[in-house]
């Protein structure tokens, strides 16, 4: 029995350390990159810097904040990286992110393109048809390659693992917009997972479809949810957050959520910023959540810029699974 029991420890303990995105751990970790939104000119870095480190499987890529500029193109926001593609009066190039995708999927990370932000004006569509056009354009754009001369490719023959939605303006036909995507991903999946996930904030109301995102998690079929607690007071995650309810809505639509948190008391209210003597009560809360998956950090710059914040939520997180863990092997044992 004691034996059986080590046995366990050690297959659920070897999950911590996988580097892509899993549905079946607690212990995911996605940060956004993009935004520099610690705003100095060197605090946010090249892509593929952040890929080195083991604490993070998911890096979502902000903004993709329109599929309508002149000519078709589309409008990709990275802040101070930005400089660093090509625009003006030929077809977007990002010859350094192209590189630094492939670097990063070799280091097993799961790269997401996020679409919209606070900026993202650029995706409405007159009816459904359009939108699963649109759908199908963006997917050439950032999916497999078709080598079609005619296809706008911003980051060449990089493939992205899929798609973010993280709308804060409004976006007509969002959620046949976000099925047509699906409906891609699914038909392109025999060789390579795909993923579609949202930003939805903790007050969200799934099922009002009131918003561009409860609109999404109400018709599409999602793989994950990073929950922005913080910014409201009403679900923040220092006071009165609504872990519960979001599992709940979760186990409904068979998704997983993440915990999200700024990464500094800059990135956010600062009331909402959890001291890193203070994560482990915050996932100590959600460990016992079925589909609690993790965390979500806005963004990489804040994370870096406050002394590595997001190692302490890594291990945070490792500490309330191995909490968990322990608990289930008593459990089988006495159920043994």
């Amino acid at each position: 029995m004691l034996l059986l029991s080590v046995i366990y420890v050690i297959l659920s303990t070897a999950s911590v350390v996988l580097a892509a995105f899993d549905p079946g751990v607690k212990t995911n970790l996605a940060v956004y990159w993009g935004q520099n939104s610690a705003g100095s000119a060197d605090s946010q870095t090249r892509l593929s810097n952040y890929c080195t480190d083991s604490n993070i499987n998911i890096i979502p890529i902000s903004f993709l904040t329109s599929m309508n500029a002149a000519g078709g193109q589309p409008v990709l926001n990275v802040a101070n990286q930005g400089g660093k593609c090509t625009t003006a009066t030929e077809p977007m190039k990002c010859p350094e992110i192209e590189e630094d995708i492939k670097v990063c999927q070799g280091k097993g990370k799961t790269i997401l393109l996020s679409l919209g932000g606070d900026r993202g004006a650029g995706f409405n569509y007159a009816d459904e048809a359009a939108a699963k056009q649109g759908a199908e354009k963006l997917w050439k754009m950032f999916g497999p390659d078709q080598h079609k001369n005619d296809i706008i490719r911003p980051f060449g023959s990089a493939v992205v693992d899929g798609f973010d939605f993280d709308f804060e303006t409004e976006f007509q036909n969002a959620a046949a917009f976000a099925q047509g995507l699906r409906d891609q991903m699914r038909a392109s999946s025999r060789d390579k997972t795909y993923y579609l996930s949202a930003a939805p904030m903790c007050a969200t109301v799934p099922g009002s479809g009131k918003s561009v995102i409860e609109r999404v998690l109400d018709q599409v079929q999602l793989d994950m949810v990073s929950v922005q607690f913080y910014n409201d007071g009403n679900c923040d995650v220092t006071r009165n957050f609504n872990f519960e309810a979001w599992n709940t809505w979760a186990k409904t639509k068979n998704t997983t959520f993440l915990v999200g948190l700024p990464a500094s008391s800059t990135a956010a209210r600062s009331t909402s910023h959890v001291a890193p003597e203070k994560l482990k009560d915050v996932f100590g809360k959600a460990k016992g959540l079925e589909k609690m998956g993790g965390a979500m950090l806005w963004d990489a710059s804040q994370a870096w810029a406050n002394d590595k914040y997001h190692v302490k939520v890594k291990e945070a997180l490792a500490t309330a699974a191995l909490a968990r863990r322990h608990w289930d092997v008593r459990t089988f044992e006495l159920d043994g």
